[in-house]
């Protein structure tokens, strides 16, 4: 899991190293931390991560997404990229219990 976290920072720094950032807000979730689009070099940095397969669909807060989102994310899963590459990656169920 660890290696999993570096890589999804490493390609994460590589689009936003050195750049300013443009956020938008678009809401606040249940622990009361901003929730907000990043782009980075004119791309969504969270759209950049799930095609990469470093980083998963939230599918409660994707909704206001129009289905982009997981068409990203099923790519990068056909495509066993990132954490994709792994049989069973760790599902949600399991980082719930870690908390």
């Amino acid at each position: 899991m660890q290696y999993r976290r570096q890589r999804s920072k490493q390609e994460l720094s590589g689009l936003c190293h050195m750049e300013q950032a443009q956020i938008s807000p678009s809401d606040i979730d249940r622990y009361g931390r901003t929730v907000a689009d990043v782009r980075c070099r004119g791309k969504d940095a969270g759209r950049h991560q799930v095609a990469a397969g470093l980083a998963r669909v939230y599918e409660r807060d994707a909704t206001r997404d129009d289905g982009a989102l997981f068409k990203l994310q099923y790519t990068a899963r056909a495509q066993r990229l990132g954490i994709w590459t792994e049989v069973d990656p760790v599902p949600w169920e399991w980082r719930r219990a870690q908390q």
